[in-house]
C-alpha cells in the first residue's frame, strides 16, 4: 500500500508533545508521499486509538503489533521508505560505568529483537 492511497483520510495520532521531532516527521513522510489528512485526532492509549480507527474516525500509522488485532481492524503495510525514529537513553557522565555500558547493550539488543535496526 502507498500513502497516497490514504489521502484526503483523517489521521489518528499520539499528540505532538509526547514526542515532537517524530511526529513533525511522521507528517512530513506523509505529505512528501502524498498523504495529506483531512484531520488529525490525537490519542494516547491503544484501546482508544483502535476504537477510533474502528469507528471509521481515521487511518493510525504503526509498526508491526506483537498480538492479534482487535476484530475488525486490518493492518497493511506500506511500500515507501519507512517511517523511522531514534530511542535513545540520557544518564550524567558521572553515573557512567559498567552498570551503564550493561544497561545500553541490552536496550540495543532488546531493541534488536524485536526489528529495530
Amino acid at each position: 500500500m502507498r500513502l497516497r492511497t490514504l489521502d484526503g483520510s483523517a489521521l489518528v495520532i499520539f499528540p505532538r508533545e509526547m514526542a515532537p521531532q517524530l511526529y513533525d516527521h511522521m507528517l512530513e513522510t506523509c505529505r512528501d508521499n502524498g498523504f495529506l489528512p483531512s484531520a488529525i485526532r490525537h490519542a494516547r492509549n491503544p484501546h482508544f486509538v483502535h476504537g477510533l480507527v474502528m469507528s471509521g474516525l481515521g487511518a493510525h500509522l504503526n509498526e508491526e503489533p506483537y498480538d492479534e488485532l482487535p476484530a475488525g481492524l486490518v493492518r497493511r503495510p506500506i511500500d515507501e521508505p519507512r517511517l523511522t525514529w531514534s530511542t535513545s537513553a540520557v544518564w550524567l557522565q558521572v553515573q557512567g560505568g559498567e552498570a551503564v555500558t550493561a544497561f545500553a547493550e541490552a536496550a540495543l539488543a532488546g531493541l534488536r529483537s524485536v526489528g529495530h535496526a
